[in-house]
Parts: C-alpha cells; sequence; structure tokens
C-alpha cells in the first residue's frame, strides 16, 4: 500500500502528487495504476462540467473529488495526460491510449475557454503550485510548464492515433503557450523564471511575483 500513498491523501492523493508517486505502483502493479486511470476517464464522463478530479480517491474512498474552484484545472488535466502517455510508453496499451483520447479532448477545450486573453495559458486558479497557501492571480510558472507539458504529451498521443487534423491543431496553441511563457515568467534581470505574471498588473510588485518556486521545474521534469 505504500506505494499508492501520499502524506497528502491516504489513498492517491492529489493528481499533480500522484503523477511521481505512481511510479512505483506502474512499474510493479501496472494494472492497478490503470485502474485508477480509469476511474479518472469515469470522473470526467460523471461531471456535468467535464472537470477533472482532484483526486482519484480520498481517504478510503472510491469516490472522486472534483475541485472547489468554479472553473477548471489546467494542471489537473496535464498530469492526467502526462500519466496516460507515461503509462502507454511503459505498457503499449494502444487501446487505453485509444479509449483515453475523446474524454481528453473533451477536457482540453472546456479548460481552453478560461485563456480569457489567448496568450495559451489558461490562468490559474488559487493554490498554483504544490504547496498550499500560495495565494495566486493571474498566471503562474508551474502550472503554465505542466500546462506546456501536457499539450506536448496530447500532441504525441494524436500523432500516435493518426489524428492529423488535431495536431496541427495543437502545434501552434503550444509554440504560443511557450512563448508566452518565456515572455511572462523569464526575469532577466535576477537570471531565473519567477513564480507569477498578472497581466492585469502593469507593475509587478508584488514580492511573491519575483520568486522562484522550486515547482516551476514539474512541466520541464516530466
Amino acid at each position: 500500500s505504500g506505494l499508492c500513498t501520499s502524506t497528502e491523501s491516504l489513498e492517491f492523493g492529489p493528481l499533480p502528487h500522484r503523477l511521481y508517486h505512481s511510479l512505483g505502483l506502474l512499474a510493479f502493479f501496472s494494472r492497478h495504476e490503470e485502474s485508477v486511470i480509469q476511474q479518472l476517464y469515469n470522473s470526467i464522463q460523471n461531471d456535468p462540467n467535464q472537470h477533472t478530479a482532484a483526486y482519484a480517491g480520498a481517504l478510503y474512498s472510491e469516490k472522486p473529488i472534483y475541485p472547489t474552484f468554479s472553473n477548471p484545472r489546467a494542471d489537473y488535466w496535464a498530469t492526467l495526460i502526462l500519466s496516460v502517455y507515461r503509462n502507454y510508453l511503459q505498457t503499449g496499451n494502444l487501446a487505453r491510449l485509444r479509449e483515453a483520447l475523446p474524454l481528453l479532448r473533451k477536457n482540453l477545450y472546456v479548460i481552453l475557454r478560461e485563456d480569457k486573453d489567448r496568450d495559451g495559458l489558461p490562468e490559474g486558479a488559487f493554490p498554483g503550485t504544490t504547496y498550499d497557501g500560495i495565494e495566486i492571480t493571474g498566471v503562474d510558472s508551474p502550472t503554465s510548464s505542466l500546462w506546456i507539458a501536457g499539450l506536448s504529451a496530447y500532441l504525441e498521443i494524436n500523432k500516435i492515433r493518426k489524428n492529423q487534423e488535431e495536431a496541427q491543431r495543437i502545434l501552434p496553441l503550444l509554440k504560443h503557450a511557450r512563448a508566452s511563457f518565456e515572455r511572462y515568467f523569464w526575469n532577466d534581470h535576477s537570471g531565473y523564471y519567477q513564480l507569477l505574471f498578472d497581466p492585469s498588473k502593469e507593475e509587478q510588485s508584488n514580492p511573491v511575483t519575483s520568486t522562484c518556486h522550486s515547482a516551476q521545474l514539474l512541466g520541464q521534469w516530466y
């Protein structure tokens, strides 16, 4: 049971956390890992808002728990699709990939509606980091990096499935999102990528904004 336990949840933990602590589950109990992914597919189908569940199960409850935020979480979608793509690379289960794609596509376009300024990066929902207690507005680099990694995985899945039309639709979005990430988060003065950017504010004076946050590496790592 230790393979699927996190300190955040006695069972599976929130999606951004389970992406890395499920590696052992995939390596040694791949059928169980696939059943968790199936539960997450079902969570999208069963939610009237087409949101991805925040937890596959929590505190020994098999019922998925959805985000309490009104807008869908880009990082939840990204970590789900990264899990799906990673599992395919490990297992070669093409049938599972084929089953997942329509649901992931549907969820993607729900999230894209939250990209109000069309910069390729959906606006975040608190908390947009792997740590609680950091309140954010605008866009943040941890969520945005996961979003870009998720788009990259989504593009590769569509190439595998020979969905060229969808792949061609996503490629410009991916390039635009990467360019926005560089423009928003690279702090040339300090020489690092910063945590936050709020397009509604001309002056990024909040001291938290220029913080360098460890979770910014999530998308690059995955």
